[in-house]
């Protein structure tokens, strides 16, 4: 992409959802037997000023505030949708009928927990083992968010849905 010495860009990490704005402070061009070759530099809003090579920045680059605007709201866009869509299936658990449904949902989204021991030592050195709840017992759900649920199979086939 062509830049400008002097153009304002914007760099969006899609991780940290951080918008942070750049200036082009140098273009640097070389001539070489395999061709013209073009190189930016850009200045950071740091104290230091620092610059770095365009092409070593791990993000994506705007050079349009209002571009960025239109392709951050998409994907907020997109991912309220996600969610709804999500909420939505989840929906089908209240009215479905059908526990073959139920399950299949279960199987596909949710993951059992699995079987687990712990070691401890006793005050006599001898070691006790405790061991969790077999991986049919308890379900882990995510209900969006960060957050979890854990569910009791058991109560999911007593609800009766059939």
């Amino acid at each position: 992409m062509k830049y400008e010495v002097g153009q304002i860009i914007y760099l969006l990490n899609d991780k940290t959802l951080k918008v942070i704005p750049a200036q082009i402070c140098e273009e640097v061009v070389r001539n070489t037997l395999s061709g013209k070759e073009v190189t930016y530099l850009i200045q950071m809003p740091d104290k230091k000023r620092t610059k770095a090579n365009i092409s070593d920045i791990q993000t994506q680059i705007f050079t349009d505030a209002n571009m960025l605007k239109s392709y951050m709201f998409n994907n907020a866009k997109k991912m309220i949708t996600k969610l709804l869509d999500d909420a939505h299936k989840l929906e089908k658990l209240f009215i479905s009928t059908d526990n073959n449904e139920i399950k299949e949902y279960f199987e596909a989204h949710i993951k059992p927990k699995k079987e687990t021991t712990k070691k401890t030592k006793k005050n006599d050195n001898t070691e006790h083992v405790q061991q969790s709840k077999n991986d049919d017992t308890m379900v882990s759900v995510d209900i969006g968010n960060g957050m979890k649920a854990r569910v009791r199979v058991e109560d999911l086939t007593n609800l009766n849905l059939s």
